[in-house]
């Protein structure tokens, strides 16, 4: 099939892949020598964030702890054993971030066995209590140990809290935690398993990689890119509250509000007919919501990418994720079907241009800086679609992987919005050194209405008469 009989979502979508595939005599992902003491460049994602924690030395915006809930019978010193191996395979759990000539850098320590950290609750509230109280202590990077692993016991089970810095784990990396673990404990209890492949790469060779495949000619045409895209970008218009704060706040809260059944299965069938998907029609409302409260027309909303682009990034635990900035002119969209096409051309251009990670797309842009606000995107958007829940088990016991909520706020809002096969809900974070409960809870009924508003009629003129 010729090129030019795809259609163009199909040939955007071939574009983006080949944009992400080596160029002839481009630098191989290698394995790098491990002579003793040395050390590696942080990842451009992992610089951002050390800087960031170097910062605000005291907060936690960028704990992501992880939690497995444990029903049943289990063994401790077979989570120890487990955990041992597991630091032993993924390398990045036992680096620490030093500085070293006013860089930082990464550095990898040996192997060496784990002091599980125990600690005993009478009670189901009393074990939370623990999870949330080791989930909101601060990491020193330059310390060995962006893992903390603690087991809390209580009747009928227990939790495993591994407690990571974000430099080291992203969400796709809890599930290749999960795998290992899980792989290393039936070893520990003597039941069969098969041997886990060695890994070909960990990720400080990632991390010399990437800015390896920077540095050639590639760089200009994408840094270009984005300097063109982004150019004149304006600030959102938010209705804040409160004054914003010369240093960047992070306390957060979460308002949750589900999506009315028929509206929202009716924007997926829209978005079907359209050619876009649930990701993109979620997103135009979300716009339009923004356009609304804002009464600007020059919206851009981050979003966030797995930023595997390697087959072998795709078994290794690390930061990977890279954030994407959506720009989209709603003042040329007559209709809501006019506007769902910008945004899934504005995703589809996106995505074909991921490859350069959003510290370097900030710095070829060069927005205006002000004090207390984050460059180029104040306000995030994720969306999942969620299939049959997984269940996990352990030798004896059922395992429930749990978030722990953090109060914490990374930029002024997020809309997260979770597709099931049963409902759509959706999770407002928001900054509350900015907003107010109720404003948040004002912003959610706007989204509602708005959703409702588009899908009843996608062809009329968009609501933009603000709330």
């Amino acid at each position: 099939m010729r090129a030019d009989a795809l259609s163009a979502e199909r040939r955007a979508l071939l574009r983006a892949r080949l944009a992400r595939r080596p160029a002839p005599g481009t630098v191989p992902l290698v394995r790098l020598p491990r002579p003793d003491g040395a050390v590696f460049p942080l990842s451009h994602q992992q610089e951002e964030l050390w800087f960031l924690q170097r910062f605000a030395p005291e907060s936690t915006a960028y704990n992501v702890p992880v939690v497995w809930r444990l029903r049943g019978s289990f063994a401790p010193e077979a989570v120890a054993a487990a955990l041992n191996r597991l630091t032993a395979r993924h390398e990045v759990l036992r680096t620490a971030f030093p500085e070293r000539d006013g860089e930082p850098v990464q550095l990898p320590h040996p192997p060496a066995p784990w002091r599980l950290r125990v600690r005993h609750a009478r009670s189901t509230d009393e074990a939370t209590a623990i999870v949330r109280e080791a989930c909101e202590r601060p990491f020193d990077l330059a310390a060995p140990g962006p893992l903390r692993p603690l087991l809390v016991l209580s009747p009928g089970g227990g939790a495993l809290v591994l407690d990571l810095h974000h430099i080291v784990s992203d969400e796709w990396s809890e599930r290749l935690l999960w795998r290992d673990f899980r792989h290393f404990y039936h070893a520990a209890h003597g039941l069969p398993t098969e041997p886990l492949p060695e890994p070909p790469a960990q990720y400080a060779d990632f991390a010399a990689w990437q800015r390896a495949r920077l540095a050639g000619g590639g760089l200009a045409t994408l840094t270009g890119h984005w300097r063109d895209r982004l150019a004149g970008l304006p600030t959102l218009s938010l209705p804040l509250d409160r004054p914003r704060p010369r240093s960047q706040m992070f306390t957060g809260a979460v308002h949750r509000f589900p999506l009315p059944p028929a509206p929202a299965a009716a924007l997926t069938a829209l978005a079907r007919a359209a050619r876009a998907t649930p990701f993109m029609a979620h997103l135009a409302v979300w716009v339009l919501t923004l356009a609304r409260v804002t009464r600007q027309r020059d919206i851009a909303v981050g979003t966030i990418t797995a930023g595997r682009d390697h087959p072998w990034l795709r078994d290794m635990v690390g930061f990977f994720v890279n954030t994407l900035v959506l720009r989209t002119d709603v003042a040329g969209a007559g209709d809501f079907v006019a506007l769902l096409d910008r945004v899934r051309r504005t995703v589809l251009d996106a995505q074909a241009h991921q490859a350069l990670p959003f510290p370097q797309v900030v710095e070829a842009v060069r927005p205006p800086r002000t004090p207390g606000l984050s460059p180029l995107v104040q306000v995030l958007y994720a969306y999942s679609a969620a299939g049959p829940h997984e269940e996990r088990h352990l030798p004896g016991a059922k395992v429930t992987a749990e978030g722990v909520e953090m109060p914490v706020a990374r930029f002024d809002l997020v809309l997260n919005v979770f597709q099931t096969p049963a409902e759509t809900l959706c999770a407002l974070e928001y900054n509350t050194a900015l907003l107010r409960a109720r404003t948040a809870r004002r912003l959610a009924h706007l989204h509602t209405e708005t959703l409702r508003r588009v899908v009843d009629d996608p062809r009329a003129a968009l609501p933009l008469d603000g709330e």
